[in-house]
């Protein structure tokens, strides 16, 4: 019982590993993006004025704990910000769900079933 055991562990930490690249680099890319669109329009001590601070706020943001209010640039619209941060959080949602649904769905049904 135990070696199958480990055999599915080892290989949910891989997944896991590889899944935690992914969103490393998800974020990263998401937040060079975001911060080279907004880098005239906001404050650079705000949540958007550097690489680093933009990274920072979406990684609060995927947990829901960043408001919109605080994201609003100094000129410009904010309907476009309120854009780029939605499809930041559908993009993430959509591509993780299925990421770990194909990932850990095949130990399941090799080692379970």
């Amino acid at each position: 019982l135990l070696g199958p055991l480990q055999l599915i562990i080892a290989g949910i930490m891989k997944d896991l590993a590889k899944f935690l690249v992914f969103l490393a680099m998800f974020m990263v890319a998401f937040s060079l993006a975001l911060t080279k669109v907004y880098e005239n329009s906001t404050d650079p001590s705000g949540p958007l004025g550097s690489v680093w601070r933009t990274l920072e706020t979406l990684g609060w943001a995927l947990f829901g704990l960043v408001e919109l209010d605080m994201l609003e640039p100094s000129t410009g619209s904010n309907s476009s910000l309120n854009c780029c941060y939605n499809s930041f959080d559908m993009t993430w949602f959509l591509v993780s769900s299925e990421t770990v649904q194909k990932l850990w769905g095949k130990y399941y049904l090799r080692y379970i079933w």
